[in-house]
């Protein structure tokens, strides 16, 4: 099930340049695992090994095996030297299957500063970005009757839910019913805090605007675990690259149901975030900007921008027009 996050989705995300590039190419690695070892620059923990059989064509590193109550992590190195990563595109081959039947537990993907040297589980390790697929379904242990939390990809960031999207269990493992072993799987996260995921060629997760904020000492990171139950988790033909920068320029669609379209013109380093509450808020400090206007909720589910925002700012060296992402959560109680 193909489920696009519309631009301006489900959470508020700071505005862009739209001027100004702000991107640099950065860190980039490439890790086929045929040889055995755990590659320089990466490390492996708890039941998490690299074997030299097992793989897509080769070696793999394996995050679990079909075996009970294993936990694992892989954790590569900050790749960019302290830089602050603004945008990730990794891609690989996912195996997912061949333990019992259901399967469990699941595996996530981090990139973030805090990552710990350990393993952990499907739900992620870290404040920063967590993709968590969990497969389990810890409601009745039925993966099919869409009565629990999983099957599911869940987007974290700093620990707070983004998005929740269902995957069917087919969608979710691999090698199960005659299909390939493998699969192709990419997380891509784009300099504009926008995030896509894909397994086997599905798109579950599409320009999802996450509150996203580059990250200094940047590690990039799976983890896996099995339970009761278990399957296999390995990756293999693992390639990541990242860039470094501020947050990059995005002129926003907003939704439908806006009527205008704000803008501001502020020094690139401001960022603004529209809120619910009838206001909107600045969230670094400017030198002497100023709202005119404010948003303005409907009654209806959920709130539609109704009013234009605009802003004049003063003692900038050199003003750059900023488009304001929407925001569609319903406000707070």
């Amino acid at each position: 099930m193909n489920i696009p996050f519309p631009r301006g989705g489900l959470l508020a995300a700071a505005c862009a340049c739209i001027a100004v590039p702000s991107c640099l190419t950065a860190g980039s690695i490439s890790f086929n695992f045929d040889d055995g070892a755990v590659p320089d620059g990466s490390a492996v923990f708890g039941s998490t090994v690299v074997e030299p059989t097992g793989g897509f064509a080769g070696g793999a590193l394996k995050l679990v095996k079909n075996v009970n109550g294993l936990q694992g992590g892989y954790v590569i190195n900050d790749l960019d030297s302290g830089s602050p990563v603004n945008s990730l595109n990794a891609t690989f081959k996912l195996r997912a299957g061949g333990g019992t039947s259901p399967p469990a537990d699941g595996w996530s993907f981090c990139l973030g500063a805090d990552l710990p040297d350990a393993g952990w589980s499907e739900e992620g390790a870290g404040t920063g970005l967590i993709v968590a697929f969990d497969i389990y379904d810890n409601t009745d242990g039925d993966p099919n009757n869409a009565a629990g939390e999983a099957p599911a990809i869940t987007v974290r960031w700093n620990n707070i839910q983004v998005a929740e999207v269902r995957v069917p269990l087919s969608g979710m493992t691999t090698g199960e019913g005659g299909t390939p072993a493998f699969a192709d799987a990419q997380i891509k996260l784009d300099p504009d805090g926008s995030l896509d995921v894909t397994l086997d060629g599905v798109a579950y997760i599409t320009n999802l605007y996450t509150p996203y904020e580059p990250v200094v000492g940047a590690r990039i990171g799976f983890g896996g675990r099995t339970g009761g139950l278990n399957m296999n988790i390995f990756i293999d033909d693992l390639n990541v690259t990242t860039t470094t920068g501020g947050m990059q320029a995005a002129l926003v669609h907003q939704p439908q149901s806006v009527r205008r379209f704000g803008f501001m013109r502020c020094w690139p380093t401001k960022r603004w975030r529209p809120v619910f509450n009838g206001s909107a808020k600045l969230l670094v400090a400017a030198t002497s900007c100023r709202l005119r206007g404010r948003p303005a909720a409907t009654s209806s589910r959920p709130p539609l921008w109704a009013q234009r925002i605009t802003a004049r700012c003063t003692g900038l060296p050199s003003p750059m027009v900023w488009a304001l992402r929407f925001q569609m959560r319903p406000p707070s109680r």
